[in-house]
């Protein structure tokens, strides 16, 4: 077993060696990028252009719509990734601006050029406000202090909105770690990494790292945001003297003291969907979208396939975004791809791209319509229902192949075969070398050569007997598939308590290892445990009900917690874990 292991592991390298060197680069492209989409005269934004798959750059790029900023470079850094055996190299410049006056401006596009070939980039928008009084922002609670805001004060049912958590400081802080708000009906999802900046309240400039979260409401009703908490390690001077040597600061190293800061709280009002106007088919969509459609072809022969492809992109609950249905259309056969969905992460929250094909192949000729297809939406900007619509395509279709080769031998005529001439008798011409035989009698003394009964059924046998044996002595060192599976479900538990041998294993350690636990104990292959899948999964193999909804609660208060950053830290219902754990072993078949 671990010998075919090693085996297995070793041909896998090998092959991953030989397939690594033929993988190609990502195609040319050019992106800007910022740090934040929003800041004060006074702050400095981060202005990132990413140049992939070029190799080198004819001159320096080109970057309009910086008039009205102050540039300063920041150099340049070249990136490898390797993502899939895919290699992508990317060069990367960094640009620190600063706005002169207030306003909304497009930064963008970017051109570069690498001797043969321009390249554009894509544009990005800033808007610059003037820096708040400090008697709108609040008093500056010393040299660290933490601020919470949301984007929207008032939104729909399931109308995402931002909560931004800034931690403001004047020390060197480190092992930072932030507990957000468990509100129930509120569902917190983090948006991309921390990013830090510098910006100024009161008069002072404080460096500021910024933290931001996708809030959900489920339902209506006026929420109540607790204080966030960061606990950090602070260095820096808290007031006291060393006594060696004399006290002098130069001799005296800094310790890192623990702190806690916690935010102001906040308010949220939650509105339901207007029912005036709601159409029949709404499937709780909300924000704002686009939908596009493309045929690849518009005229086929029959028999032949066509593709059409649907694209529905936009921002609010993108995972609420609907399969669209199409219709059967006579004379076609439709056969339906499974959807795509992408989700993207970037200043404004979260953007999604889902894609929806259908083949079509045309069994006769003539002109067919793809019928238009229609999604609704409540548009949270304009506050009404929204129908948005695919225009309808024509395909033609011609005679296929087959039909042509039909009617081509339809309209020839079959020709009588031509009379040949009469055969003649075999007259014999000569006789080979070596006699013929032409009598069984000839073939007697052959028989007496062919040796025993015994022997020649041991001959004829052996071969299939040594075959079956050598089939059953792989079987008993070498088990079926079946066999390991069952071996290795029954040693499920017993890899779970081990993987989690106390109180203070991690939430995020406890997660995966129920995850494998449950790929091993029933067979699954989950790539991510959710705890609607499990209880799904236990339900099919006789687990109760009890043990099914405690398994659920415990495994959606692990998955909350490594959302909320603190997959790190022990879990208090370790115990009670481990006992359903142990329930649904002794129950599950």
């Amino acid at each position: 077993m671990r010998v075919r292991r090693t085996l297995s592991g070793l041909f896998l390298a090998v092959l991953l060696t030989a397939v690594f060197p033929v993988c190609g680069f990502a195609g040319v492209s050019v992106q800007l990028l910022l740090d934040k989409s929003e800041a004060t005269v006074q702050d400095t934004i981060t202005l990132r252009l990413r140049v992939s798959g070029a190799g080198s750059l004819a001159s320096k790029p080109r970057i309009q719509g910086l008039q009205n900023f102050t540039v300063a470079a920041g150099g340049t850094s070249s990136h490898i990734e390797i993502i899939n055996f895919s290699r992508n190299e990317y060069i990367e410049y960094l640009y620190y601006i600063q706005a002169r006056s207030k306003g909304t401006f497009q930064i963008g596009p970017a051109e570069v050029s690498d001797g043969a070939k321009a390249y554009r980039s894509n544009a990005v928008t800033l808007t610059i406000r003037d820096v708040p009084k400090p008697q709108d922002q609040g008093q500056a609670e010393g040299p660290l202090f933490l601020k919470a805001a949301l984007s929207k004060a008032s939104v729909y049912v399931d109308e995402p909105v931002i909560y931004t958590v800034r931690l403001y400081r004047l020390l060197k802080v480190s092992n930072l770690s932030l507990e957000i708000p468990d509100v129930s009906g509120l569902a917190f999802k983090k948006i991309g990494e921390p990013i830090e900046y510098q910006s100024v309240v009161g008069g002072q400039p404080y460096d500021v790292l910024e933290l931001r979260y996708e809030v959900v409401p489920a339902h209506r009703g006026r929420y109540r945001i607790p204080p966030a908490t960061m606990v950090m390690a602070v260095y820096g001077s808290d007031g006291r003297r060393s006594g060696f040597p004399f006290g002098d600061p130069f001799f005296s190293m800094p310790r890192p003291r623990p702190r806690s800061v916690t935010s102001n709280p906040l308010e949220l009002s939650v509105s339901p969907l207007p029912a005036e106007g709601r159409p029949a088919n709404f499937s709780s969509l909300v924000g704002s979208y686009t939908m596009s459609s493309q045929l690849d072809k518009d005229t086929v022969a029959a028999g032949d396939t066509a593709s059409l492809s649907v694209t529905i992109e936009g921002r609010g609950n993108v995972n609420r975004i609907p399969d669209l249905s199409l219709p059967d259309i006579a004379g076609i056969k439709t056969y339906a791809d499974q959807p795509d969905l992408k989700t993207e992460a970037d200043e404004q929250g979260y953007k999604g791209t889902k894609t929806m094909k259908w083949a079509f192949v045309p069994q006769k000729e003539g002109t067919y319509v793809i019928p238009s297809l229609s999604l609704t939406y409540f548009d949270t900007r304009a506050k009404y229902y929204r129908t948005i619509r695919t225009p309808a395509h024509a395909l033609k279709v011609l005679p296929g192949a087959s039909a042509q080769a039909g009617q081509t031998s339809a309209g020839i005529q079959p020709q009588p075969a031509p009379q040949g001439k009469l055969k003649r008798e075999v007259v014999e011409v000569g006789r080979d070398i070596l006699p013929g035989h032409t009598g069984l009698g000839d073939l007697h003394a052959g028989l007496q050569a062919m040796p025993a009964p015994a022997v020649f059924w041991a001959l004829m046998l052996l071969p299939p007997l040594l075959c079956l044996g050598i089939y059953s002595g792989r079987k008993l060192v070498n088990p079926s598939g079946a066999y390991e599976e069952h071996i290795r479900a029954k040693g499920a538990l017993k890899r779970f308590l081990k993987q989690c041998p106390s109180r203070d294993a991690a939430a995020e350690t406890l997660l995966d290892a129920c995850r494998e636990y449950f790929n091993s104990r029933f067979r699954v292959t989950l790539g991510t445990l959710t705890p609607e899948e499990a209880a799904a999964i236990l339900e099919n193999h006789g687990v109760d009900g009890s043990s099914r909804d405690r398994c659920k609660s415990m495994l959606t208060e692990l998955t909350g917690r490594i959302y909320t950053g603190q997959g790190d830290r022990p879990f208090d219902r370790y115990d009670e874990l481990v006992s359903v754990i142990r329930e649904i072993d002794r129950q599950g078949r």
